[in-house]
């Protein structure tokens, strides 16, 4: 057989194959989602050392799309995960898998090369999940699909519950809350004068509790909370849960008995 490719508007031999027995060739070093002409002749030996050859049969393909690069996820929160990547020009689409309980599901199909993000909603806190993507393509009625692209993510911890001022004093107040137990630590802060300032960072999970002291007597205090984790090196952070406390009236001076 003969194999011949269209380039440049011209015919070019790129195989000559002397085993008619064989029925398959592999041209390589394509150019993603590209449309090329080919034909192909077989060929026998005549008399008087003449080649004889058949008519031309052509046929023409499209490869698929080249891979998506820079899959990363950009966004977190504690029910969703946002996922962005590059423009693929030479596709038409892409589609994005979730692996659920150990098997791949199609979360979306986005039929818009342009599109460079897709927000995937209804997750569990502090949950890592796995998702893998593919640019697709059409070569007539046949759907073409590019190799797929791996990304992982965590979504952000859940907000810190059951916050209350426990004990009290004349100058300290203590903030209690409910364990996390899916998280890396806490942050608090105060409000002081009208700004929010962090007072501590608590990175152990298991500590249910924070004393702040050098407190003025019956003043009203207000405090805020949230859990912290990480994604690999990005930290992720819970919403605020607020609460306020009194502390308790300074104890009464000058008591004496009088005459």
């Amino acid at each position: 057989y003969i194999l011949e490719q269209m380039k440049d508007g011209n015919w070019v031999r790129i195989a000559r194959i002397a085993d008619p027995d064989t029925t398959t060739y592999r041209v390589e070093q394509l150019d993603a989602s590209t449309v090329y002409q080919f034909r192909i002749k077989s060929f026998a030996a005549g008399s008087a050392g003449q080649v004889l050859y058949s008519d031309y049969q052509s046929i023409s393909g499209k490869t698929i799309p080249s891979a998506v690069t820079n899959m990363r996820i950009t966004g977190w929160a504690q029910d969703a995960l946002r996922i962005n990547w590059n423009k693929n020009a030479s596709a038409s689409g892409y589609i994005i898998e979730q692996n659920q309980n150990g098997s791949w599901e199609r979360i979306a199909r986005i039929a818009d090369p342009n599109t460079t993000t897709y927000r995937v909603e209804g997750l569990k806190p502090s949950t890592t999940y796995q998702f893998r993507m593919k640019a697709f393509g059409t070569d007539g009625a046949t759907v073409l699909y590019g190799v797929y692209q791996n990304v992982s993510g965590r979504t952000g911890p859940a907000n810190v519950t059951g916050v209350v001022i426990g004990e009290r004093t004349g100058d300290e107040l203590c903030i209690n809350w409910n364990k996390n137990e899916s998280i890396s630590g806490y942050i608090i802060e105060q409000n002081r004068n009208g700004s929010w300032v962090r007072i501590a960072r608590i990175a152990d999970k298991n500590v249910t509790t924070y004393h702040v002291a050098g407190l003025s007597s019956s003043t009203t205090y207000q405090f805020r909370i949230r859990a912290f984790d990480f994604d690999g090196s990005t930290a992720l952070y819970s919403g605020y849960t607020l609460v306020s406390g009194k502390t308790n009236p300074a104890a009464i001076s000058g008591l004496i008995i009088g005459g």
